[in-house]
Formats: C-alpha cells, structure tokens, sequence
C-alpha cells in the first residue's frame, strides 16, 4: 500500500466536507491498528452537534462517525474513521443485499435453478426408467 494513502483519503473526505462547510479545518490525520484512516475536523459553520453527526453520516455512509463539543469554545469536531478496503466492501455487499431488489433476484435465481434442476430430472433420469 502506498505511503500517501493516508493522506488521499484524508484529502477525500476534507474535500467531501468542504462542499457542506467551506471553513472546515483537518485537525488530525491517522491509521489505527485496523489499517483504517482517522480524520478528524472541526466544523466551523455547524449549528448542533446532531446536524453535524447527520450531516457527516450522509457523507460518509460507512464510516464510523464521532461528533463532540468542545466545552470551553464551543466547537464542534467531528472523528471520521474511514473502513478500510476490506470491511468497506462487506459493509456495501451487505447494504446492497439488504434491498429488496437483491432479495427478489435472489428469489427469482433460485426458482431458476429449482426449475432447471426439475427438467434436467425429468429429461435425463425419468427417461432412463
């Protein structure tokens, strides 16, 4: 894995945040010991720590997002903990297996193979007797 990949994220998600909050500033860029990116920034045009946890929770769907106040300025800073490449691709499968469109394609494949498993006995075994 490149050395920068930590810095493009960081670069995605600032860029990410920057079309919701122009005066967003990157506080913190890191890996923990999952290999996953932790960015962390403080919002500087949030109004309640609630808007600012949906609105990063819209942005980033599969990140882990942490929002606090900070008690002596007011400020409010949100801990965005990117998955890395491995559980980002669970997490989608399993968003996307979670729908019913999903669910009726599964369906539909399995009378497929129950039907063609039906005429395959039919044809070939049945006819052997």
């Amino acid at each position: 894995m490149p050395a920068n990949c930590t810095d493009d994220v960081a670069n995605q998600v600032l860029e990410a945040c920057r079309k919701r909050d122009y005066d967003v500033v990157l506080q913190f860029i890191g890996k923990n010991d999952a290999n996953q990116t932790i960015v962390r920034l403080r919002s500087m045009n949030a109004t309640t720590l609630g808007a600012l946890q949906s609105s990063m929770q819209e942005l980033f769907p599969f990140a882990r997002i942490r929002c606090t106040e900070h008690v002596l300025d007011g400020e409010l800073e949100a801990e965005i903990v990117m998955p890395n490449a491995e559980q980002e691709w669970a997490q989608a499968r399993k968003f996307v297996n979670a729908g019913v469109f999903a669910k009726a394609l599964q369906l539909m494949s399995l009378g497929f193979f129950a039907s063609g498993a039906f005429f395959y006995v039919r044809d070939h075994v049945l006819s052997l007797a």
